[in-house]
């Protein structure tokens, strides 16, 4: 099993073999951040940024007219849809696609897809909060302690290895030459 990206990337490209009319599928973060495309999108950083923008507002809309929790926003262009898709509180799928696509196919698809997605990315935060557990809980356990013999991390540190404030400006004066 690949890491969280190149899942992502296996499911969007199952998606586009599955459904021929999308030319672009991406999952984008909440924040307007591209998280994977495929195929790789010309500017990631401007569709990351609509798509997140479109959500936002989906959800002022909804919520403004007592509609409940967003679920997708759909916009209609001459050339083709923009579809997103809420994965979770987190994220979002975007796809765009050719014109005269099958809509009724394509959220059926969505559907499948968000859920793997979902599977993928909440598999991505328990390793997160794993590796997270596992690393030192404060400051003070990943630091080498100084014991009263002098030894530092199991060294003996002696008294030529202490750096005192003279010290420090004495190598300042030669190094600048003042």
């Amino acid at each position: 099993m690949g890491g969280i990206a190149t899942q992502m990337r296996e499911v969007l490209e199952k998606l586009l073999k599955r459904t021929p009319d999308i030319q672009v599928a991406a999952v984008v973060s909440a924040e307007g951040l591209m998280m994977m495309s495929a195929p790789d999108y010309e500017d990631e950083e401007l569709l990351a940024a609509l798509a997140s923008s479109m959500m936002f507002q989906g959800e002022r809309v909804v919520k403004d007219l007592g509609k409940g929790d967003l679920e997708q926003v759909l916009v209609k262009g001459k050339e083709g849809y923009v579809v997103a898709q809420n994965i979770g509180e987190d994220a979002a799928l975007v796809v765009l696609t050719h014109p005269g696509g099958k809509l009724g196919l394509l959220f059926l698809e969505l559907k499948h897809t968000v859920r793997e997605l979902e599977s993928v990315l909440k598999a991505g935060m328990e390793m997160l909060e794993e590796s997270s557990t596992s690393a030192p809980e404060t400051a003070e356990e990943s630091v080498p302690s100084l014991d009263l013999e002098g030894e530092l991390g199991g060294e003996a540190a002696g008294a030529s290895d202490v750096t005192t404030l003279e010290d420090l400006e004495k190598e300042g004066e030669d190094f600048f030459g003042t």
